[in-house]
C-alpha cells in the first residue's frame, strides 16, 4: 500500500501533501513477476503456487507483471515516487 500511495501522490494530489512525503517504508513487501528475478525461486510447482496468491488478491484481473505486484515493470513510475527515500526490508523465507 504505502508503494502504491507514493507511487500515485505524483499524480493525484492528496491535501496538505503536495506532491511528495519524506519517506516510505517497505516491510517485507509482496512483489513478483513472471519472470525470477536474483535469486526468487525458480522451481515451477513453488511459482505456481505463489501466482495463484495475487490471482486471488487480485480476483483474477491483473496480471503479474502489473505495477502493483511488479514495480519493475514500470520503471518510469517507479523512478517518479512521490517520496524521498524509500526503506525495503526483507527476511528469507522457508519453503517446504
Amino acid at each position: 500500500m504505502a508503494h502504491r500511495t507514493a507511487a500515485r501522490l505524483r499524480k493525484e494530489r492528496i491535501e496538505g501533501y503536495d506532491d511528495k512525503v519524506s519517506g516510505i517504508a517497505l516491510l517485507h513487501s509482496y512483489f513478483w513477476g513472471k519472470e525470477p528475478v536474483g535469486g526468487e525461486l525458480t522451481d515451477a510447482a513453488i511459482r505456481g503456487g505463489l501466482d495463484q496468491v495475487w490471482h486471488v488478491a487480485c480476483g483474477g484481473k491483473l496480471g503479474l507483471d502489473h505495477p502493483y505486484i511488479n514495480p519493475a515493470a514500470s520503471p518510469e513510475e517507479l523512478s517518479q515516487l512521490g517520496c524521498g527515500r524509500v526503506l525495503v526490508a526483507t527476511a528469507e523465507h522457508c519453503w517446504f
